[in-house]
């Protein structure tokens, strides 16, 4: 089903795991619902063309319309305007001429005008201007807006479009005087998206290399394993020394101080297994030092083989491992050497390894439970090795205690939603 329509409510549902939409069919004046199981893009408030399913689940919302139909749009909503009624500058429930016979009715029973500006709380004054007849159509209170719909369809449209979403305030107001030939002041610009809830926020940074084919085929391949309890998730993660914080409080117009050490001091890697399970789905955890000799080192291959025949798996059962495609978790020519081989030690431990879709983090459980180490990492500021694995014990057992298998199904739900979104 499609709709002329405007989305005026969201909220999520938080027992079925849905989101839900409320919009105005501007053809009609009806209010409606659809659901989805994520979050959508759009602009509050603003008119587009909707489209959902006979169950009444979202498929797609498109405001970027062209002159014609924006045109046919702005007709329909003017239509609605007037079925609804015109805004009043009066916050009352009388109609006009309801209105000005009540004030005339109490008047003449011999009730002073005073008393009756009194009793409806409002000056002698205003009582005088809700008595005269209105002269003119009623309108909507404030300054009238420099920007349109039409222009902040084509704000959105830039900002959607552009393949670097970054762009000033400045950079905004110059492509607008270039499309439009209107100048923009930055202060108007802002409050502008501000108004359609549109803000600047630290972004969420996702690797150009990325090949969406890849992903979707890996998705399609072994989605099924997102609910197996014996699905496991490795990854390695860096800290040195010399962590410190990243926010603080500060006076606004201040600056916010963190001390740190200038010298970042040793740096450790922790390789974590996790698996698809309520509790207690932490199989394994190592903090290596990276420093050998005196001679900065990353974690090799070496170190990889040792930490995985050190895994105690809970079960005999068959066990899928997520990792990612780093040179470390594959037989390199070092192991070969050494007559040791990943394929073969894997097999012996009734493991099957799921290498993920290169450059494709998201797709990674063990990622989530690394955020929260290393904010904790960064607030405990830990200058020693002890210190350092003091804080990592501490993270860990909190990990024991939550249900991991809500980051396993993330993972994988967060591409389906990219997916269908198209973005």
């Amino acid at each position: 089903m499609e709709y002329i329509a405007k989305i005026t409510k969201e909220q999520k549902i938080k027992d079925k795991k849905i989101w839900q939409y409320t919009f105005i069919n501007i053809q009609t004046g009806e209010l409606g619902y659809f659901y989805n199981n994520y979050r959508i893009f759009y602009i509050p408030n603003l008119t587009g063309k909707l489209k959902v399913s006979a169950d009444n689940f979202y498929q797609s919302f498109n405001q970027d319309i062209g002159d014609e139909e924006e045109r046919i749009i702005s007709q329909q909503e003017d239509k609605l305007a007037e079925t609804i009624g015109s805004l009043t500058r009066r916050p009352v429930r009388f109609e006009t001429r309801q209105l000005i016979n009540t004030l005339n009715g109490l008047h003449r029973t011999g009730i002073t005008w005073k008393k009756i500006a009194d009793s409806f709380k409002r000056t002698d004054r205003t009582i005088r201007n809700w008595r005269k007849e209105p002269t003119r159509p009623l309108r909507k209170v404030g300054r009238k807006p420099k920007i349109n719909e039409s222009i902040v369809r084509l704000l959105v449209s830039f900002l959607n479009n552009n393949d670097d979403n970054t762009p000033t305030l400045k950079e905004i107001s110059d492509y607008l005087y270039k499309e439009i030939g209107e100048r923009f002041s930055v202060k108007v610009i802002h409050q502008t998206l501000r108004k359609y809830e549109i803000t600047w926020k630290k972004g969420t940074k996702k690797y150009s290399e990325q090949n969406m084919e890849k992903v979707k085929r890996f998705l399609t391949d072994n989605y099924w394993l997102s609910s197996h309890n014996f699905l496991l998730a490795m990854d390695e993660c860096g800290f040195n020394l010399g962590e410190a914080p990243r926010y603080a409080w500060s006076r606004k117009g201040l600056r916010a101080i963190i001390p740190r050490p200038g010298q970042r001091g040793h740096n450790y890697t922790l390789i974590l297994c996790i698996q698809n399970i309520n509790r207690q789905g932490v199989i394994s955890y190592k903090l290596i030092e990276n420093e050998r000799g005196g001679k900065k080192k990353g974690t090799n291959a070496l170190d990889f083989y040792n930490y995985l025949k050190d895994i105690n798996l809970p079960t005999n059962e068959k066990h899928y491992l997520l990792l990612d495609n780093a040179k470390i978790h594959y037989t390199t020519k070092k192991l070969r050497e050494l007559g040791l081989s990943i394929e073969e030690l894997v097999f012996q431990k009734n493991v099957v390894l799921k290498y993920l879709p290169s450059h494709s983090p998201e797709l990674n459980p063990a990622e989530k439970c690394f955020n929260n180490i290393r904010h904790n990492i960064e607030k405990s500021r830990p200058r020693t090795y002890e210190e350092l694995k003091l804080v990592i014990d501490k993270e860990i057992a909190k990990l024991q205690q939550q249900d991991l298998i809500k980051y396993f199904q993330s993972c994988f739900d967060y591409f389906k939603t990219i997916l269908k979104s198209g973005n």
